[in-house]
């Protein structure tokens, strides 16, 4: 009782957590939860956590001295930009499973990888699917050219 002779609004309420009847530890693992739709992980979910993957990438950080190729920026956040679309690899080869995708070549090409500053990625012309057809048509363009130096906000106010 509070001080104003009325019960909590919560006296009475079992707590979940602490109930061993209504949360037993596992009973909604894996195939016995109501959302589990078999185990499905999409594939270039599974080959980007792949080994191979992760040394391709680590080659080309190498191969550029983990510079951006654009804008030759160093000592920020990089990534690996795929010249070809890594999804359009997958589909044009129709790759379906992790064995297919180590014996595809065109995925561990590293001639189809360069360096690039968050900044230039997302200039390029697929970034984040931005070269599919659903995208041209939201985002209003084909494509968008890379930039040949960084161009910073004082320069883009003088103008």
């Amino acid at each position: 009782m509070g001080k104003h002779k009325k019960p909590a609004w919560n006296k009475g309420i079992k707590i979940w957590w602490k109930s061993p009847t209504m949360f037993k530890k596992g009973q909604n693992a894996l195939e016995k939860h109501p959302r589990w739709k078999g185990g499905i992980t999409k594939i270039d979910k599974k080959v980007r956590r792949m080994p191979e993957y992760i040394q391709w990438r680590t080659n080309i950080f190498l191969r550029d001295s983990w510079t951006c190729q654009t804008c030759r920026a160093r000592g920020i956040y990089v990534t690996v930009h795929h010249i070809k679309s890594f999804n359009k690899i997958l589909s044009e080869n129709k790759i379906k499973t992790i064995e297919e995708a180590r014996d595809c070549n065109e995925i561990w090409d590293e001639t189809n990888g360069v360096t690039l500053c968050e900044e230039c990625h997302k200039l390029t012309d697929n970034y984040c699917g931005r070269g599919q057809t659903r995208n041209r048509k939201r985002n209003g363009a084909n494509s968008v050219k890379l930039p040949t130096k960084r161009v910073d906000n004082a320069e883009l106010n003088q103008s």
